[in-house]
């Protein structure tokens, strides 16, 4: 599915092939916002102007080009990834030059620790460890073809247990989540840390796309549970054939 990672991504490819740059500035990604013609920018300035981003969680991050827009827009001092694909990891790594105090996990979040099947896709943000629902194969046919990994699976409070107990992480956090289908299980295992949180941006289903997976209902319970009030939608993507809601990206505060 096109996500918000994606739009970023298209908008800093274009400022660098423009300007012939391999590093933007905190200024750079401003002006990105700022003169992108997406109507959501005025929520990225509106968290910027009330929250004091100090940490970004970002779980799900594909290629990290997301979560080098959120460090380097909120001037953030350290960013922690999330990603299970070992294709991608290169890619995080390469990360390292932009983003300061960055820290790469190679894993999937979930409520438990163990091993786990994740299926990884043909269009890869659609990857996941749910299998893929034949409504989705009809809206994306992009994302028909799929194949199957093992990967390490773990809480987040686990991951991050030195930095809980320490109190090593800086206020305010930002959690983006976007992780096909186990938003409720990433949420679930991660109590502690979502405690921490001041702003969680989070990718939510009105429709099955992967079998058996919480749908927007269930996930905002999660975080309001934890002290999250829903506070909008960055963006919703609807059906192309029957104009159905099938989900959008919807921000929480606390």
């Amino acid at each position: 599915m096109a996500s918000v990672k994606q739009e970023i991504s298209r908008l800093v490819n274009r400022l660098l092939a423009s300007m012939n740059l391999k590093l933007l500035r905190l200024s750079d990604y401003k002006q990105i916002v700022e003169a992108s013609p997406d109507p959501g920018r005025e929520l990225w300035r509106w968290v910027r102007e009330n929250y004091s981003i100090k940490t970004v969680i970002d779980i799900g991050s594909n290629n990290g080009d997301f979560a080098e827009f959120l460090a380097c827009y909120f001037n953030a001092k350290q960013t922690y990834v999330f990603e299970p694909l070992p294709s991608y990891l290169s890619d995080l790594e390469g990360k390292a030059a932009k983003i300061p105090n960055l820290k790469i996990f190679n894993v999937a979040l979930s409520d438990y620790e163990g091993e786990e099947f994740f299926y990884e896709n043909s269009y890869g943000p659609a990857s996941s460890m749910l299998r893929i629902s034949e409504l989705c194969k009809k809206e994306f046919p992009q994302t028909s073809g799929e194949s199957e990994i093992k990967v390490k699976v773990c809480p987040l409070d686990d991951l991050l247990q030195s930095e809980l107990e320490s109190d090593q992480l800086e206020r305010d956090v930002f959690i983006k989540i976007d992780v096909q289908g186990v938003e409720d299980k990433v949420i679930k295992g991660g109590k502690k840390l979502f405690s921490l949180g001041r702003c969680v941006l989070v990718e939510m289903s009105f429709v099955p796309l992967y079998k058996e997976q919480p749908l927007f209902e269930e996930v905002h319970d999660c975080l309001v549970e934890l002290g999250y009030r829903f506070a909008g939608i960055k963006n919703q993507i609807n059906s192309i054939k029957s104009g159905q809601p099938l989900f959008c990206h919807c921000l929480y505060v606390r």
